[in-house]
């Protein structure tokens, strides 16, 4: 028995793809590893076509001894998302999103790669030969004024492997790789004041950064992912970004840091990533018709009317009642501890001829938080009566005066 010895340069690899998926359809995989820094795909200038590019294969890809190649793709996307090609599509459905999504060009096998040469310097493909581009092996014609990102993947008898990603435009390569994703996209502060969003730097700059691209879509839900062009974009220096907008709404976010190629006078785009978040609901308006009835001198029964709520958010209500000196003094809304009722009624107890300020308001919740959101506060104050006198004419903070059993208290 003999023991094929397996070339240096390639043991570290086949460690590496010895934990990648095995090979399967594209459609479903799981990102592959990088290869060493010493396979590369090159942009060559020379297709002649604005439409085509010309990609050289570093030499050395094909050789028997790096795990019996048996797959080859070309994947080639926007130079925004050729990062995210787990789930490559045909060239036909790839072209029908803006930005264009990855697609692959895949090849039956070695030895029937179209529009491929291979010489002392490696391998010589042509990508957008205008071939017939119905199906899942198509090499269909690239657009012109697109920035495109390409990248080989190859599989073997252990697995897959990517190479880096190279860039074009027109046929001609672009000096500058685009920015990775900016780190950390969350939600700092969600009032109804406004949504606060904040992020870190990509942790791969590759040079200086010029800012930060973002677009804002207002969703359904946030479980569906949006298009990228399903809003306008617009530039932002800093890192945060606070946004004004509807309440008890989803609105999907997203970002992504750009540098401006002087050279070639061109944008360069890095990767998108995003979030979704939902806007609290509006902040409801203070009770309205409140009435008191304080003729019971150990009892006091009060009732209101709901606030208008257009949204069908109103939860219930919080109060708080303090014993004050007088009604011309406003006591903090933390006077005393703050309570709860699913009622426009309620009933509490008291004591005789006393003075009592009750602040009450309505309140809902935020969906994504449950955090109460407390509406404006009605302030109500009142005194209680006393059992031998019931013709008490001293009401600093009525609007309104009924003799009945006792004195009722109604501010609007």
């Amino acid at each position: 028995m003999t023991t094929r010895m397996i070339p240096r340069k390639w043991s570290a690899l086949l460690l590496g793809l010895a934990l990648c998926a095995a090979a399967g359809t594209v459609w479903s995989e799981a990102e592959c590893p990088l290869p060493p820094p010493t396979m590369t795909v090159k942009v060559l200038n020379d297709s002649g076509n604005a439409s085509q590019v010309a990609m050289q294969i570093s030499a050395g890809y094909f050789d028997k001894d790096n795990g019996g190649i048996n797959r080859i793709l070309w994947l080639i996307a926007d130079h925004s998302l050729i990062d995210d090609c787990s789930s490559a599509l045909t060239w036909k459905d790839a072209h029908d999103y803006e930005p264009i999504k990855c697609y692959a060009v895949e090849y039956d096998s070695l030895g029937d790669m179209s529009g491929c040469k291979t010489g002392v310097d490696g391998t010589r493909c042509l990508i957008g030969t205008s071939e017939s581009c119905d199906g899942s092996k198509c090499n269909g014609a690239l657009k012109k004024g697109v920035k495109y990102g390409i990248k080989l993947r190859i599989y073997n008898d252990h697995g897959c492997f990517d190479t880096s990603p190279a860039f074009f435009k027109d046929g001609h390569s672009s000096s500058l790789r685009p920015p990775s994703k900016p780190k950390n996209f969350r939600v700092s502060n969600n009032t109804q004041a406004g949504t606060t969003l904040v992020w870190k730097e990509p942790e791969h700059a590759d040079g200086s950064l010029d800012g930060y691209i973002y677009s804002v879509c207002n969703v359904h839900n946030c479980s569906v992912e949006p298009a990228l062009e399903c809003s306008d974009k617009r530039n932002i220096s800093a890192r945060n970004l606070t946004l004004t907008a509807a309440p008890s709404q989803n609105y999907w976010v997203w970002l992504a840091a750009y540098r401006n190629d002087t050279h070639r006078k061109e944008l360069i785009t890095g990767n998108y990533t995003s979030l979704c978040f939902r806007t609290p609901p509006p902040r409801l308006n203070a009770p309205t018709n409140v009435v008191v009835d304080a003729s019971n001198p150990l009892q006091v029964s009060v009732r209101w009317d709901p606030p208008s709520d257009p949204s069908g958010t109103l939860e219930g209500y919080v109060y708080t009642i303090c014993q004050v000196r007088d009604c011309w003094n406003k006591p903090p809304k933390t006077c005393s501890d703050r309570r709860i009722s699913a009622f426009y009624t309620m009933v509490v107890a008291a004591h005789p001829q006393q003075y009592y300020w009750m602040w009450l308001a309505a309140y809902n919740k935020h969906e994504n938080t449950g955090r109460k959101v407390i509406g404006r506060f009605a302030p109500v104050c009142f005194r209680t009566s006393n059992e031998t006198d019931e013709q008490d004419d001293e009401e600093p903070y009525s609007s309104r005066r009924r003799k009945t059993h006792g004195r009722i208290v109604q501010l609007r």
